[in-house]
């Protein structure tokens, strides 16, 4: 019973900091998006340490966990606990004594991490210099390791590139993979390419055997096509049913987005990090399950809804504006989100790009309906 009580308290006490980061963070977006571009916060609730802003530096000794965000993040401190960073660039050295969780556009890993690390973004290195005494769950655009991992790596990108001390086994997914010259596998080597090949260094030495595993087959051109045809129908349907229903709503949230683009963009890609942190803090404990399992479907299905409010503003730039106001017809919002949600969807089954619209996309919706509730917030 103690132990419980001692995890649930840790639980409140994670969760009420995250709750901060994030409710003084999206007020910092709406600021920096008005001309404050320097604001940032730090705080120190029982050990943690939380940091956001448009630049943030990070150098303490944290007895704790730190937690940052932002567009460019630096941490070269020592935490006694993990590190979660979120932002355009991370940098990420000193010491880690628990895990880090990484997600950005770049990623770069210097620290020496005590347990494992998960990086996520459009280019991921663990530099040399940089030493995961446990395991390695990679995915981005670019995945480099150069660095050391004692234990195994699993690696997932368009270019995969293992240069380093890999003590484990490997598994990649990727497009290309290359094997450097000062890579040190001690373990097996399978991997998965579009061609079935990789490239190898004479000076790469894997200890384990090499496995080239069968590439996925394609699927037919006409079934990808009809598959894509039918998920974007799926959105203007769902979108125009939202819109019909909700038109008050979604002039409101496409207000905050029109008139403030980087703060709703800020704030949602933060929301992005912070709401699947909070419900996994939430299942640490056994009374918490229940409450993650309902936060982690909202949050599905808001991935799945939020981009109808810039489709809709998109719609309504189209045609001029005329569907924004409130004594607009119903059927004329639906129209203009039907525009809207037409090209926005194209875009988002787009090859290559598509996921980057989506995250916007995601990201502006998201932070919209964030910053309303937020404002909407009564004071105490």
């Amino acid at each position: 019973m103690r132990d419980d009580a001692s995890s649930g308290r840790h639980t409140l006490r994670l969760m009420s900091a995250l709750a901060v980061l994030g409710a003084v963070a999206l007020t910092g977006c709406g600021q920096a998006g008005e001309g404050l571009t320097d604001r940032s916060l730090l705080l120190h609730p029982n050990g943690d340490v939380l940091a956001a802003g448009s630049d943030v530096q990070l150098s303490d000794s944290v007895p704790g966990d730190a937690m940052t965000a932002g567009g460019s993040v630096t941490f070269d401190g020592i935490t006694g606990g993990s590190y979660v960073g979120a932002g355009g660039n991370q940098e990420v050295g000193g010491r880690i004594e628990g895990s880090a969780r990484v997600a950005g556009g770049n990623v770069r890993l210097s620290a020496s991490v005590g347990r494992n690390v998960t990086l996520a973004g459009g280019d991921v290195d663990v530099e040399r210099g940089g030493h995961v005494f446990r395991n390695g769950y990679l995915a981005g655009g670019t995945v480099r390791i150069e660095g050391a991992v004692d234990g195994d790596v699993y690696a997932g990108g368009r270019d995969v590139v293992l240069d380093g001390v890999i003590g484990g086994d490997v598994r990649v997914e990727a497009e290309h993979l290359t094997v450097g010259p000062d890579a040190r596998l001690g373990g097996d080597l399978r991997y998965r390419t579009s061609d079935g090949t990789a490239s190898v260094d004479p000076g790469a030495q894997i200890a384990g055997a090499t496995e080239a595993l069968t590439p996925r087959e394609e699927p037919s051109p006409v079934g990808a096509i009809l598959t894509r045809l039918l998920r974007l129908l799926a959105f203007l349907v769902t979108g125009a049913v939202l819109v019909g229903l909700l038109p008050g709503t979604i002039r409101s949230l496409t207000s905050n987005v029109a008139a403030r683009p980087g703060a709703t963009l800020g704030a949602g890609l933060l929301g992005l990090i912070l709401v699947p942190v909070g419900a996994l803090v939430m299942a640490a404990t056994v009374l918490g399950i229940p409450l993650a399992a309902v936060a982690g479907a909202l949050f599905v299905i808001g991935l799945y809804v939020t981009p109808v409010v810039p489709a809709a503003l998109i719609g309504s730039a189209l045609l001029g504006g005329r569907t924004a106001s409130p004594s607009a017809e119903r059927g004329g919002e639906v129209k203009a989100f039907f525009l809207g949600g037409l090209i926005l969807g194209i875009a988002m089954l787009l090859p290559w790009v598509g996921w980057l619209v989506r995250l916007a996309a995601v990201s502006l919706g998201l932070g919209a309906v964030a910053l309303r509730l937020f404002a909407e917030k009564p004071a105490p």
